[in-house]
């Protein structure tokens, strides 16, 4: 498991974890596949396609200020 958001590139290649405070979500709406973006600081963005969206509880815009694991 990474640690901190910081670590993951030195992971590439590997499945690991990676836990951080979520600092922003914003939703694309003019990119294809119209996907939400989700930063981990200002070091680590996950992606999240619109088609995948549904699966998430709470919605990715709900968890500002929370520690998300990836």
């Amino acid at each position: 498991m990474v640690h901190i958001p910081q670590q993951a590139a030195a992971h590439l290649g590997e499945s690991t974890c990676v836990p951080g405070v979520v600092t922003n979500v914003f939703q694309t709406q003019q990119s294809t596949g119209q996907p939400t973006l989700v930063n981990l600081g200002q070091v680590f963005v996950v992606v999240i396609w619109e088609q995948h969206q549904p699966k998430f509880s709470p919605a990715p815009e709900q968890c500002h200020g929370t520690t998300l694991t990836v």
